[in-house]
């Protein structure tokens, strides 16, 4: 788990992102199974900002959802028949 303030966060990626290691730092993000965001919605964020909480959110749903591909683990859906 890690417990973070949304500016500081923010602040770490923007600098991934300038210096051209964005990938490597949410990687490195992504060994946290829990990440909170304190403080998010205090806190203004200009359009890049905004952009590096998005590509966090959706580098962890795609890096989750692409290793979890086991059959047996891949939840059921209802179907609308009756068996």
């Amino acid at each position: 788990m890690l417990f973070t303030r949304t500016g500081e966060i923010v602040q770490k990626l923007q600098v991934a992102r300038q210096s051209l290691q964005l990938p490597s730092a949410l990687a490195k993000l992504d060994r946290f199974d829990l990440i909170i965001l304190d403080d998010l919605s205090y806190v203004r964020t200009d359009q890049a900002e905004t952009r590096v909480l998005f590509e966090l959110n959706v580098e962890s749903y795609r890096r989750r959802t692409a290793s979890d591909k086991q059959k047996e683990r891949r939840r059921q859906l209802p179907t609308d028949t009756p068996k």
